[in-house]
């Protein structure tokens, strides 16, 4: 287990808020939602599905993923909605605190640094 991989990934979806608010503002992206919303098109996750089956730590992988998954299916619906013209709707989304993009966001860090502090 790298806990440089933990890090890079905590950090690559923390720019992903960014990435998308700016698409909320500008209408454009250089990404196709299709793609973001598919969790092993990012390093993380290409990483991640790489850890061989009996090396991954069930307490963590498997929350992991789900997280992961999730998160890259909010991203991609969100990018969608900005592209489309759905401006107040996606930044919604991204702003909810409540909302499953935030919780999911939070949660897939927390559950990141756990898996980082036992590793490690």
């Amino acid at each position: 287990m790298d806990a440089r991989e933990i890090n890079k990934a905590m950090a690559a979806h923390g720019v992903w808020k960014v990435r998308l608010r700016e698409a909320i503002e500008s209408g454009q992206s250089e990404y196709q939602p299709q793609v973001v919303a598919r969790d092993r098109e990012c390093e993380f996750g290409k990483w991640l599905h790489s850890i061989p089956a009996g090396e991954r730590p069930p307490e963590f992988w498997n929350k992991v993923q789900e997280l992961h998954v999730c998160f890259h299916q909010e991203a991609g619906r969100i990018l969608s909605l900005a592209l489309s013209g759905e401006q107040e709707e996606a930044l919604s989304l991204v702003g909810d605190l409540r909302g499953r993009f935030v919780t999911t966001s939070i949660e897939l860090t927390n559950v990141l640094q756990a898996w980082k502090q036992v590793s490690t």
